[in-house]
């Protein structure tokens, strides 16, 4: 998990978004989207004007210097090398892609991103669509590129694809206590502090990184 968050934290995704997707969109520090509806985006105001926003953290923003530090702490030191950076033992991670050159331009920039930051060298798969879905659901990647749009608008349809028993969860992550928190949050009968436990369940995998 130390990895995965020292990953997060090498990419400068408000870069990404203004120079390479040039699409308007807005880095994401968590799953669900900010205007989620059914409660949850007036949730996410008031956590935010309360100062107690728990995807505001800095653990969770472009922050090189905090990745270096996870990956020492994982047992892959990084040291400089004249202007660069190595992480020390750690094998080159693959990042999955389907053929796009949108999806392409994003790939590389992930990698440069890795490199410059971290000193983790990737490499780049690139397949057809129906290739990668297999690949996918046969769990044959490290990294890939994937999305998600709501079936409905509510924010258990971003998180109940991490639940244990999901199928369409693919990542190879499960937690009990998530699982637990998504139950407890779909069977609380009053709005508000329904969406207050489905935040509360999403801080549990937002800080897993799957």
């Amino acid at each position: 998990v130390r990895v995965r968050r020292a990953l997060n934290l090498g990419i400068d995704k408000q870069q990404m978004v203004t120079s390479v997707a040039r699409g308007g969109q807005a880095p994401a520090t968590h799953y669900v989207p900010d205007f989620t509806g059914l409660g949850y985006a007036e949730q996410v105001a008031a956590d935010k004007a309360a100062g107690t926003d728990p995807f505001a953290s800095p653990d969770l923003a472009f922050n090189p210097e905090r990745g270096r530090a996870l990956l020492k702490e994982a047992g892959y030191e990084v040291v400089k090398e004249g202007d660069n950076y190595r992480a020390v033992g750690l094998p080159p991670i693959e990042i999955l892609y389907n053929t796009s050159e949108g999806h392409k331009v994003i790939a590389v920039a992930l990698q440069d991103m890795w490199k410059r930051n971290l000193g983790v060298s990737a490499t780049l798969r690139n397949e057809e669509w129906k290739v990668m879905l297999k690949n996918y659901r046969d769990g044959y990647y490290q990294v890939m590129r994937f999305g998600w749009t709501a079936d409905y608008n509510h924010p258990n349809t971003f998180l109940d694809q991490f639940l244990s028993q999901s199928p369409a969860n693919q990542t190879g992550w499960s937690d009990p206590a998530f699982d637990e928190a998504v139950r407890k949050a779909a069977a609380e009968p009053d709005r508000k502090e329904s969406i207050k436990l489905y935040r509360k369940a999403e801080e549990i995998v937002v800080a897993a990184m799957p």
